[in-house]
Formats: C-alpha cells, structure tokens, sequence
C-alpha cells in the first residue's frame, strides 16, 4: 500500500519469494480494508474452498457418502487448520488451489471443451505463483488423465493448452522480473538457496541462513547457491542421502508451525502454559493422521494389487511430488501440510472399506 511494489521494506524490488501469497492477501485487503478481520475473512475463503475441494476430489475417488463425511470430519478437526484461520500465509492458499486444480481435471472418456482444461491450468498456475512446486502438475495432469479416457491426441491437445495458459499467465510477472531482479525469472529466486541449505556439508536438514557474501542481483544469488548444491550432491552421493534424513526428519517429527506463528496471540489470551499442550495437540493429531493415512495408503495397494496407481494417477502423483520435494531440497514441518489432505483422503481406505477395497 506504500506504492513500492513487492519490494523489501526499503523498496528494493524482489522476486525472492513467489508473489502469489502477497497479492491474494493485498488484493483481499484492498477490498476488505488492512487489518485482522480482513485476513480472517480470507483464510475462512480459503477453508471453505478446501472443504469443496476435498469433497469433490473425495467424490471422485470413489468414496462413499460416509467415506466423504470421515474425510471432511478430519480435516474439519485439524489443528492446524483451524491455527491458519489467523495466519497470512501460504500453505493453506496452496493446498485450496492445487486441489481445486486436480478435482476439477477432466478425465472421463467423454469429450471436453478446451475451457475444462483451461480453468484447472489456470488453478496449477496460481499454486505455481503461490509455491513454484505445483508447476509439474501441469504437464503430469494431462498425461496421467490419458490412463483414463486413453486419447493420446486428447492428451497432446491438454498440455498445449497447460502450457499455453501457463505461459500466458506467467509471462506478465516474468516480463516484470526482467527490470526488477534483471532477467525473466517466472515465478521466484529462491529455489537455488533452498536446495543449498538442505545440501551442503554444515547442513542439519532445515533452514540455515546464506553466506555473507554479495551479489550483483537475485538471479545470480539463485544461480551461485544451486550449483554449489548440485555440486555437492555430484561429489558426494552418499552424503545426499545421509542428510536425507536429517530433511525428513525436519518435515515429518512434529506439526508445531501454527502455534509457532501464533505465538504472540496465544500468550496474550491463553498464557505460556498453553503453549506446549496446543503443539503436542498438533502433532499428535499429525502422527495419528500419518499413522492411519499411510494404513489407508497400504490398505488401497494391497486390495487393489496395486491397480490404483493407475486408476486414480492424480492422487499418486501429486502425493509423490510433495513427499519428494522437502526429501531433497530442505525440510521443515510447513512443507509437509500439502500431504495432509491426501493423507485424509487415504484414511477410509483402511478404516472404512468398501466391497471390492
């Protein structure tokens, strides 16, 4: 609202991280009016677009109606997502649009208009803006859905029509990069540090800050840190996979992020005694949740003999991509929310079975 653009507090204009979060939160305010009750207002949009999202997606994987109602029970009762309803941050508004994207997918034999593809696009697209790791989806998406109507012209059609989306979408903030951080940089400049902290000889698996050294611009600070990162991963294989488990470590041994950023508010209304039931509150449900998640996982390959790889490509494949992400550049337990709602998705699977499950 200061007129500098998305720029650090002293106007210097950054792509460092992507965009996407800030102007949801910025164009939100600029309706609503700044302050707290606005972001509310926005996180609450955010929650009901997840609940249709889940719903649908839950729907689509075959779930039964008590099957669907396990699901959004489970996510309705999720620490961390009842904490985030006073957050300005971006892993709620990621998860509400990447699921929104691959419910929407088309993927029946019938016949779609180029727009049934375009709308979903648009939504990977806007995830991308939010965190850059949704950008494979769109051309797994279109790929994958061949495993359903098994149209080979049909799928070349829907990543012409991804990729044409995401370029028109992309090209604007690209075009801006170009003078703010001096080349087209399509969403951020961060992936280069982050790979880096997770892949270097002092790493502990999380995040450690840069080496006090100085850059002519962002992009070459991006570039320096990934290839000291893939240097060292090409020198060192072993080591890659030993601090390996130092990131899933850091990703998956506690769900505390919410009453992390919440802290201040916590202390002011409840006290710091609060502090440490409400984290082990958190990642007890996250364990519970891990625990019957990956049961309901285990479950759905063993009855199906492993057939639903095939059947439901979607849910595979974005589960893959957002347990692989934090396992090889950095962890930290934020990045693991993305799986949560496949996790909830799972849960029926094992606790609730169908006939032929």
């Amino acid at each position: 609202h200061e007129g500098k653009g998305y720029a650090y507090p002293d106007g210097t204009l950054t792509a460092f991280w992507p965009v996407g979060t800030s102007a949801f939160y910025a164009g939100g305010m600029a309706l609503l009016g700044e302050g707290f009750r606005s972001a509310v207002c926005l996180n609450l949009a955010v929650f009901l677009l997840q609940v249709l999202a889940l719903k649908g997606w839950a729907t689509r994987l075959g779930h039964s109606l008590a099957q669907v109602n396990l699901v959004l029970w489970l996510f309705a009762v999720w620490p961390v997502g009842v904490q985030y309803s006073t957050i300005v941050a971006s892993e709620m508004l990621f998860n509400a649009l990447w699921m929104s994207a691959l419910w929407l997918w088309p993927t029946t034999r019938q016949a779609t208009g180029v727009w049934r593809v375009a709308l979903p696009a648009a939504l990977l697209v806007g995830a991308a803006y939010v965190r850059p790791t949704a950008m494979p989806l769109l051309v797994f998406m279109p790929l994958s859905a061949w495993l359903m109507h098994r149209s080979w012209q049909r799928s070349a059609r829907d990543v012409l029509v991804a990729l044409v989306v995401a370029a028109g979408l992309l090209a604007p903030w690209a075009i801006r990069n170009k003078t703010a951080v001096s080349d087209y940089v399509p969403v951020s400049t961060n992936f280069g540090p982050n790979l880096w902290m997770g892949n270097n000889p002092a790493t502990q698996g999380g995040f450690m800050w840069l080496l006090p050294q100085e850059f002519p611009n962002e992009v070459e600070r991006d570039r320096f840190y990934k290839k000291l990162a893939v240097d060292y991963i090409k020198a060192d294989p072993a080591a890659f996979l030993r601090h390996g488990v130092k990131r899933a470590q850091q990703t998956f041994d506690r769900e505390t992020i919410g009453v992390h950023w919440n802290l201040e508010g916590i202390r002011q209304s409840m006290g710091e005694a609060a502090v440490l039931p409400l984290k082990v509150l958190s990642t007890g449900y996250w364990f519970g949740l891990a625990l019957l998640g990956v049961g309901g996982i285990l479950a759905r390959l063993i009855s199906t003999r492993g057939l639903s790889l095939l059947r439901d490509p979607a849910y595979w494949g974005a589960f893959g991509l957002f347990l692989a992400i934090p396992l090889i550049t950095l962890g930290m337990d934020r990045f693991h929310l993305a799986l949560n709602p496949l996790l909830m998705l799972a849960v029926p699977w094992w606790l609730m079975p169908q006939r032929g499950e």
